[in-house]
This record gives C-alpha cells, sequence and structure tokens, in this order.
C-alpha cells in the first residue's frame, strides 16, 4: 500500500522536497518513507512501524532545532497556524473528536472526554478574554476538507 504525499507550496527557501510518498511494509510491520528533491534525487529511509509514534513526537522539536540553528524563529513555543479544523461528536460517552490541519499540511486528531472538551472551551474563552468578537453565528464558515 502506497500513500503520497501532499507537495505543499514552499514558503521558505530551505523547503526543497517535491514530491514524497509512504510505502507499508507487509503485515503493517513498518513503512518505507520516499522523498523526491527539487533535483530529482531519491531519498529514501525504512522504519519498523513502533518507529512512528516516535517520531511524530520528535519531528516538531527537530523543525524547531533546525529553525533556530537558521536563526529563523524561537523555539520557546512550537505552534504552527492551523487553516482546517473540524469538531465532531462521537460514541455513546460523548467524547469530541477535534481535528485540525497546519498551513504545513500536517493533520492531527485527538478525543477529547466531555469534561476535558468543557474545560478546553473554558480555557478559549480564558485566553481571548475581553476580544471583541462577533457572534458565532456571523462568522464565515470554515474551510471544509472538500476545499
Amino acid at each position: 500500500m502506497a500513500l503520497e504525499l501532499p507537495s505543499p507550496e514552499p514558503t521558505h527557501e530551505h523547503r526543497r522536497v517535491e514530491l514524497g510518498s509512504i510505502d507499508i511494509l507487509p503485515h503493517g510491520e513498518g513503512f518505507v518513507l520516499g522523498l523526491v528533491d527539487a533535483s530529482k534525487k531519491v531519498h529514501r529511509m525504512s522504519f519498523p512501524s513502533w518507529t512512528l509514534h516516535q517520531l511524530m513526537r520528535l519531528l516538531p522539536r527537530l523543525d524547531a532545532a533546525l529553525a533556530e540553528a537558521r536563526k529563523e524563529l524561537s523555539t520557546s513555543l512550537i505552534a504552527y497556524p492551523i487553516v482546517r479544523w473540524d469538531l465532531e461528536r462521537v460514541g455513546s460517552d460523548h467524547a469530541v473528536a477535534l481535528s485540525v490541519e497546519t498551513d504545513r499540511g500536517v493533520e492531527s486528531a485527538f478525543l477529547l472526554s466531555p469534561e476535558d472538551a468543557s474545560a478546553l472551551r473554558a480555557r478559549l474563552g480564558e485566553a481571548l478574554g475581553d476580544l471583541q468578537l462577533p457572534d458565532h453565528a456571523e462568522l464565515p464558515p470554515r474551510p471544509s476538507r472538500s476545499s
């Protein structure tokens, strides 16, 4: 099984990856990550499946460290703009699934218990503080995944 990685529009000169693919190894034992750079050179790396979670945790830190080495941004907070998001109630326990996509094309999903969703709602209210925002009925519709 092969998955094609989207090729986002480069926003910095250091982004040189033109095309990417992920090949799933038989029985889900691992994956091969393939990247093609601007000079059409293919770079392939093979990983056992257990490394995926570790890579997901480490890559944002690596991204921040590389940016700091290039003197591009502060690493005190690794935060990327969200360009798409969705909320959906799931299951009989009224959990909430939150899906987000960053401007870098990275998608993540989180499952929140009703208590955690309520706490997030409260913290968002605190973070927004006294901002004069329009009523939610007046906000433009959020982008859908199909656009």
